[in-house]
């Protein structure tokens, strides 16, 4: 599968009246306007997190695809759960990266 979104670090930051979206080297590949009565500030910073967590939600899926695709005969024994704890783990990680919610056990409040 190939990849054909923007790679590297996606990283938000509010500056003054707009949150903006980096990817990689581009600086402002999206900007959230955070003072337009049309668009509250709480659903924006929602929105972004979002944005910037899309490249390991992607992540995620694939990793999930791949351990359902796996064939029996291929996988050690004790292997499917390692297979699974890593899978569960990159989405756990993407959840929280994504809503920014986590409780303090470092499980996802869904």
């Amino acid at each position: 599968m190939s990849t054909k979104h923007t790679s590297g670090l996606w990283s938000k930051s509010g500056h003054g009246e707009e949150i903006v979206i980096d990817c990689g080297n581009i600086y402002g590949a999206a900007t959230l306007p955070v003072h337009d009565p049309e668009f509250p500030a709480g659903e924006q910073h929602a929105n972004a997190r979002l944005m910037v967590a899309a490249p390991d939600l992607l992540a995620a899926c694939r990793e999930f695809v791949r351990f359902a695709d796996l064939p029996d005969q291929s996988v050690p024994r004790g292997g499917y759960i390692r297979y699974q704890v890593k899978a569960i783990g990159g989405a756990r990680e993407a959840i929280a990266k994504a809503t920014g919610e986590e409780d303090a056990s470092g499980k996802i409040t869904l």
